[in-house]
């Protein structure tokens, strides 16, 4: 506070108006200071006045009376008073208002001091929040960072887990794969036919394929004896059942009745290519009913008669009506002409897929709607009767191959593998 104190000071000192009232106390001292001076000088001058006055009065006598010159004397006098009240009035004004300035000063420099700490501590305050909510998101963040790193750290450490497993996993496959691997090189050495098996086996299952999902009988039996002629190459006393199996197979394939799937469908390939050329139906309307006489007679008796064909033949002239016995079918309009061959030939390829599919009922079904179809809503030239011709045909030919499930000699094959390689291990742990 006195530091304050003493700033204040200082800077009043510093300030115009100070040094102003120190200009009017000094003022105040010089006229202090004039004023016995000037109380010699009016002595001097009264004194000064008086031979002039002893002039005057020598003078008087001869000369006429002059006024007396004391009233200018007194008037500048009056004057130099004023003039000097009102300089003293202007200090005294000065030094009240310096006085005034120097009391005011000091306060409002306090206040302004005051606003200025004031400030600054909330400047100071707000720079506190601040850095404490800055500091408390950085430790939130920190805290979030090691959250992360302990998971990541966890999550690593299962990853180095499985690793571990996983490369004890290798290795032990490593290791059995090894140990197959030797077991099989013992094998191979000590049965080399023992692949022959293997082949007749493969080329058994692959005619079991053939024959039963695509129906090939002739590639079914070319397997077959191919996988005979495998074991016939090992020439092992044991492998005879299995040979005689095969033979069977291979009788059992010839017996069966032959179908031309590729045949059949192509047939409907062709029949489908001709269903652009079919016209459709044009009205075939039925004869006409013979029209009654309606001519009237001369003969007064038959007055009746004659009034009844007289008014038909009036009512006829209005409205003409001609009956025809029979029954007129519903047509296939133009426009929906395409619909209906689109129709048709998708019957037809169903009957394809059915006849893939050993669905011979199916089969038959789509044919003899497709050929009712021809016969219902086209015209019945000769294209069209050599259409349905050959649905029908199509349709009563039997499609059904009775293919058996499987082979007995894949059964017999399999059997001889599996105990050849108990033989085999016994052989080789011995």
């Amino acid at each position: 506070m006195a530091h304050r104190m003493r700033r204040c000071f200082r800077l009043y000192n510093l300030c115009p108006y100070s040094q102003g009232n120190k200009m009017s106390d000094n003022n105040k001292t010089e006229t202090l200071a004039e004023k016995p001076e000037s109380d010699g000088t009016s002595n001097v001058t009264k004194t000064s006045r008086k031979p002039r006055a002893a002039r005057t009065n020598k003078t008087s006598a001869n000369n006429k009376p002059t006024p007396p010159k004391n009233d200018k004397a007194e008037a500048v006098s009056k004057d130099a008073s004023e003039e000097s009240n009102s300089k003293n009035k202007t200090t005294l004004i000065v030094a009240v208002i310096a006085l005034i300035i120097a009391i005011l000063l000091p306060s409002v420099l306090y206040w302004q001091l005051q606003q200025s700490e004031i400030n600054a501590q909330s400047l100071n305050l707000d720079l506190r929040q601040g850095l404490a909510e800055d500091a408390a998101k950085q430790q939130a963040e920190i805290t979030q960072l090691r959250a992360l790193l302990g998971e990541q750290s966890n999550q690593q450490a299962l990853a180095e887990e499985k690793i571990q497993t996983l490369s004890l996993s290798q290795e032990q496959s490593a290791q059995q794969r090894l140990d197959v691997e030797q077991k099989l090189a013992q094998l191979n050495i000590q049965d080399i036919n023992h692949w022959r098996l293997n082949e007749a086996e493969y080329l058994i299952q692959l005619a079991s394929k053939k024959l039963i999902l695509e129906q090939d009988a002739a590639s079914a039996s070319t397997l077959l004896k191919q996988a005979d002629s495998s074991v016939a190459a090992v020439n092992d006393p044991q492998l005879l059942p299995l040979r005689r199996a095969i033979a069977k197979d291979l009788q059992a394939i010839a017996a069966l009745p032959f179908v031309d799937s590729l045949g059949v469908v192509l047939e409907i390939d062709s029949l489908m290519d001709g269903i652009e050329a079919l016209q459709l139906s044009q009205i075939d309307l039925p004869e006409i009913e013979a029209q009654q006489d309606l001519n009237v007679s001369a003969s007064a008796d038959d007055w009746q008669s004659n009034l009844s064909k007289s008014w038909r033949s009036f009512t006829e002239n209005f409205v003409t009506v001609r009956r025809r016995d029979g029954e007129v079918e519903a047509l296939v309009s133009p426009q929906h002409a395409w619909y209906l061959r689109e129709n048709l030939r998708m019957q037809l390829q169903q009957a394809q897929l059915a006849l893939y599919r050993d669905e011979a009922e199916l089969f038959q079904t789509n044919l003899v709607r497709a050929a009712t179809w021809v016969e219902q809503y086209y015209q019945q030239n000769a294209h069209a009767k050599a259409l349905v011709q050959k649905l029908n045909e199509l349709s009563t030919q039997d499609v059904t191959a009775v293919v058996p499930d499987s082979f007995a000699s894949l059964d017999i094959v399999q059997k001889q593998i599996r105990e050849r390689k108990l033989r085999l291990i016994s052989l080789s742990e011995e």
